[in-house]
């Protein structure tokens, strides 16, 4: 018998179809209204419909860790690149938006006490990822994207404006997933064996994980 698309023979399932496009390994995926997203180390992100090639985004930089899509109005596609970088892109493939923003990258970079030290005598930037970004989820409730890394930290996105509200230094390894579960809470997991639990709370002034 057939449903949904999955064929059985004598109890067993078996393949229907698969999706071949020669762009090296396939890194990252999500599905939204019907249609699949994935990412490679082409540096592109494929779209695919009804198991067909549907087009693509060039990106042409980072190749493609993490995929998230919104399901607001603003339909936007958030990809996470191996250059460290998250860039945004509404669903007809028109890039629209890079993170961290110049502007607030520049102003960041001003203040010395927006640095830390990854190695001996090497600061960066605390709103920028200095390694991939590994994955990526949307609490959109909240109106918060978070991206986790091979630099060990997650960072806490405003989805309106591109802020980056806050960079959590997480794991003692590489993290490779994240997502947003019941109550609002955020795990984490990392290649140094934890999956860690976050929660938003307001501490003074500020509303920090």
């Amino acid at each position: 018998p057939e449903s949904d698309n999955v064929y059985y023979s004598r109890g067993r399932s078996y393949l229907i179809g698969s999706l071949l496009r020669e762009e090296g390994h396939v890194y990252s995926m999500a599905v939204k209204e019907g249609m699949l997203y994935t990412g490679s180390e082409s540096r592109n992100i494929r779209v695919w419909k009804n198991f067909a090639d549907a087009g693509g985004f060039k990106s042409g930089s980072g190749l493609v860790k993490a995929i998230v899509v919104s399901d607001s109005k603003d339909n936007r596609v958030f990809t996470g690149h191996l250059d460290g970088k998250i860039r945004i892109w509404t669903r007809k493939g028109k890039r629209v938006g890079t993170l961290p923003k110049l502007g607030e990258y520049l102003k960041n970079s001003i203040n010395p006490k927006n640095y830390v030290e990854v190695r001996r005598n090497h600061k960066v930037s605390k709103i920028k990822h200095f390694d991939a970004v590994s994955c990526l989820t949307l609490n959109e409730e909240s109106g918060i994207l978070y991206s986790g890394s091979w630099d060990k930290t997650i960072k806490v996105w405003r989805i309106s404006d591109g802020k980056c509200l806050e960079s959590i230094e997480a794991h003692d390894d590489a993290i490779n997933s994240i997502v947003v579960g019941f109550g609002g809470l955020v795990f984490s997991g990392s290649a140094d064996g934890t999956v860690k639990v976050w929660r938003r709370e307001l501490q003074g002034n500020e509303t920090k994980h």
